[in-house]
């Protein structure tokens, strides 16, 4: 989990809350459930004993038949026994812990604008007011309110879009305040100001396909 979350981090700016695991006598043995905010969003099996085989190989490998659960790929259970029939076939074979953290980091991925908080957001203000105060009085000034920023960061961690670069993030929104002080407009200039990472989320070996 500590990995997870450093990746997150790195990947999206987002640091997400810690998660709780528990037992519920309601869940098959093999099965589990992901909650967010006391809501299952997404549940998934992992059988002890067993290994996750993805990729080639499949059909001359013994093992119960699924679709992976992140990226809908054909997979198949197989005994811990088999695990090196499938490598040597062509799998690609996966420990089934490594399967529900792959799992629960896809879904924080889907729904990061739901873990941000309000708190997370004054921490990471706090941040950047060490390292350019400046911008933050700018931000105080064009009475951007932490609602506002916590707002837009929301909106695009909803469109997938990175918060690493909240300088920048900052430096657009209240730009953008001083002129129109409105929630789509405030999202738009972050938009525009994260216009190359956002663009690099589409392109293919450089290029935007059309």
């Amino acid at each position: 989990m500590k990995g997870l979350r450093r990746k997150l981090a790195t990947e999206k700016g987002l640091i997400i809350p810690p998660v709780r695991t528990r037992d519920n006598v309601h869940l098959a043995n093999d099965s589990y459930a992901i909650r967010l905010h006391g809501v299952e969003v997404a549940n998934g099996i992992a059988p002890a004993g067993r290994f996750l085989a993805i990729g080639g190989g499949l059909e001359v490998v013994p093992g119960e038949s699924v679709v992976e659960p992140v990226f809908g790929l054909p997979a198949k259970w197989v005994p811990a026994e088999l695990r090196q029939q499938a490598l040597v076939a062509g799998a690609t074979v996966i420990d089934r812990s490594s399967v529900i953290t792959t799992h629960l980091g896809e879904i924080a991925s889907r729904h990061a604008g739901q873990l941000l908080s309000a708190q997370q957001v004054k921490t990471l203000l706090d941040s950047v007011k060490q390292t350019d105060p400046a911008m933050v009085e700018e931000m105080g000034a064009a009475q951007v309110t932490l609602t506002d920023l916590h707002r837009v960061l929301c909106g695009l961690l909803d469109e997938g879009v990175a918060i690493r670069n909240l300088v920048r993030i900052v430096e657009a929104v209240t730009e953008q305040a001083r002129q129109v002080k409105e929630p789509e407009a405030m999202l738009e200039a972050a938009r525009r100001a994260l216009g190359p990472a956002i663009t690099a989320m589409f392109t293919k070996d450089g290029t935007l396909p059309s």
